[in-house]
């Protein structure tokens, strides 16, 4: 739970970017206990919501002060360059932090101080900071994540020199960085996850440093909003099937980046 009394020192710098998808309404209550800490913490909150998006979940962002954009789409990546569009109009902002929402609210709940520490002492010191997960937040997900996200990081990691967990669906990044992103970012699903650190790293001149946190925050999330069926849900053949799908496009998109002139 967050604590409503815990102070937060607001980074001027940092704001957040974010991508979402609620049809069921499932996350407003969980809004209500978070965004205050979150307003607070951000210098802003620019989200991205999917059509299908229940009028109540973006209701009660707007109430919360949070810019809500409902122009997302089935693709995931082109819903990520639209909120990355939306952070950049921010002129102040020196640095953002992009968190799938859902992933953001489960991290609030459960290790604020954590995010506090991310947000306000890891991205501004960053071009571009990968946040990955711990080895415990890891082997939280269902085996089709692990297996499947588990062969992407092992490539990415072979790229960068560097072991990292690049599929945890948050970063940190400068505008510099920002820039260069939207300038040159082309992937449609969540293969932006290993394409935009890569951009950052091969494609920018002079070549911006690209840096590595874990942490426990990015764990398993959806059982929050769903539940512990969440589990057996995950482990069917069409999952399956999508993770595959997923390992391979974030793959080639770490591949076709990394090897550019």
């Amino acid at each position: 739970m967050v604590d409503r009394n815990l102070s937060v020192e607001a980074s001027p710098s940092v704001g957040l970017i974010s991508t979402l998808h609620d049809p069921e309404g499932r996350m407003v209550k969980f809004i209500h206990q978070c965004l205050p800490y979150l307003i607070d913490l951000y210098q802003f909150l620019a989200i991205v919501a999917t059509p299908a998006t229940s009028q109540r979940t973006i209701e009660t962002l707007v109430m919360h002060q949070a810019q809500v954009c409902p122009e997302g789409t089935g693709y995931v990546g082109e819903s990520r360059r639209k909120a990355l569009k939306l952070g950049l109009k921010h002129r102040r902002a020196r640095h953002f932090h992009y968190c799938d929402f859902d992933r953001l609210l489960h991290w609030t709940l459960n290790y604020p101080d954590e995010l506090r520490s991310i947000v306000l002492n890891a991205i501004p010191r960053s071009d571009f900071l990968v946040i990955g997960r711990t080895p415990e937040a890891f082997d939280s997900h269902p085996p089709a994540q692990k297996e499947t996200e588990g062969l992407v990081n092992r490539v990415f990691s072979f790229i960068l020199g560097a072991p990292m967990d690049a599929v945890a669906g948050s970063c940190g990044m400068s505008r510099p960085a920002a820039e260069q992103i939207m300038h040159r970012s082309i992937e449609q699903s969540n293969a932006t996850d290993t394409e935009w650190p890569l951009i950052v790293r091969h494609l920018v001149e002079p070549e911006l440093s690209v840096e590595y946190v874990a942490v426990q925050g990015l764990e398993f999330e959806t059982p929050t909003f769903f539940g512990p069926q969440t589990f057996r849900r995950a482990n069917t053949s069409e999952n399956w099937r999508l993770r595959v799908q997923l390992c391979r496009e974030s793959i080639e998109a770490a591949l076709r980046v990394s090897t550019q002139p």
